[in-house]
């Protein structure tokens, strides 16, 4: 499953799809909409990183957590973090 490619697939996937639904609304919204838009994406983006940051401190305590990080590299985006 996704749990093999990425560690955290859930959030990943959610803040992915967050940004595309903006993409239709770029193309007819004014400039100062997709700024605020963006900005706003940026900070829930940034707290879900977080989320996952203060998740895994809390799972490095378990042994099989470690092995698991170990076995699958990335956090978000496979090949990038």
């Amino acid at each position: 499953g996704p749990y093999r490619v990425v560690r955290h697939p859930a959030y990943a996937a959610k803040t992915l799809a967050w940004w595309l639904v903006m993409i239709p609304g770029a193309l007819v919204y004014p400039p100062a909409f997709i700024l605020a838009f963006v900005v706003r994406q940026a900070l829930f983006t940034g707290v879900y990183v977080l989320r996952a940051w203060t998740e895994e401190r809390h799972l490095m305590r378990e042994p099989h957590y470690r092995e698991y990080c170990e076995r699958v590299r990335w956090r978000f985006v496979p090949g990038v973090w």
